[in-house]
């Protein structure tokens, strides 16, 4: 099940998830040693396309995770930010 979809752009990074039903949804970045960056997502969220803008001007260019755990499955899918 795909409940998950990103779009990149210059600077800035928009992440858009489909839920099939309402859930608690929590939507991390985390760097390539594991350690959280920030959180975007944390709370309950109806069924629906949702969309979070994500600034990664201020982070370094590498390799970045995103984690998403929505209805009890979690899904993490890296992404690599180039400056």
């Amino acid at each position: 099940m795909q409940f998950i979809r990103v779009f990149i752009y210059v600077n800035e990074q928009t992440i858009q998830y489909t839920i099939f039903e309402k859930s608690s949804i929590k939507l991390q970045i985390i760097d390539i040693t594991g350690s959280l960056v920030e959180t975007l997502v944390d709370g309950q969220r109806s069924a629906g396309v949702y969309s979070v803008k994500w600034d990664a001007a201020k982070l370094s260019s590498g390799m970045y995770f995103y984690k998403i755990i929505a209805g009890g499955k979690t899904a993490v899918k890296k992404m690599l930010i180039v400056k």
